[in-house]
C-alpha cells in the first residue's frame, strides 16, 4: 500500500532538508528534538510517497499489516540513502509505538485512496 514515489534523487531531498526546510523548522520551534535524520526521513514519507494520500485507510488496517508496510517503506528510504538506516529503525519503533492512537483515530474517518470525510459526513 505504501509506496515512494518513482525517480526520487536522496541528493536533492537532503540538500532541500538541509538548507531550507530544518533550519526554518528550528525557528519555528526551538526547542524541538527532532533530529535532522528523523526530519528527512519525515519529508521522504510526507512529500515523497503516497503516505498522505493512503493514511486513514492505511491506519484503519491490522497493527502487523501497517508496521509491515511502514517497515517496507523506510526500507526504500534507507536504501536510497543509506546514512538514514539506523534512524529508520527507531523511526518503525516509533510509528510501533503510536499504532494505537494512529487506528483510534482513523476510525474517525471514512476513506478510499481518492477521498475522505468524518464518519457520519458525505464526502
Amino acid at each position: 500500500m505504501l509506496k515512494l514515489h518513482k525517480d526520487i534523487d536522496p541528493k536533492r531531498v537532503r540538500e532541500r532538508v538541509v538548507n531550507r526546510s530544518y533550519p526554518y523548522h528550528l525557528k519555528l520551534k526551538p526547542d524541538s528534538k527532532i533530529t535532522l535524520e528523523q526530519f528527512i526521513i519525515n519529508t521522504y514519507i510526507h512529500e515523497h510517497s503516497n503516505y498522505d494520500r493512503v493514511m486513514w485507510s492505511f491506519w484503519s488496517k491490522s497493527k502487523g499489516y501497517c508496521l509491515r508496510e511502514m517497515s517496507n517503506l523506510l526500507v526504500e528510504i534507507s536504501t536510497l540513502d543509506k546514512d538514514l538506516t539506523w534512524e529508520c529503525h527507531g523511526t518503525l519503533k516509533r510509528y510501533e509505538f503510536t499504532y494505537k492512537e494512529h487506528h483510534k483515530r482513523s476510525q474517525l474517518v471514512q476513506s478510499d485512496d481518492f477521498t475522505m470525510s468524518l464518519v457520519g459526513r458525505v464526502a
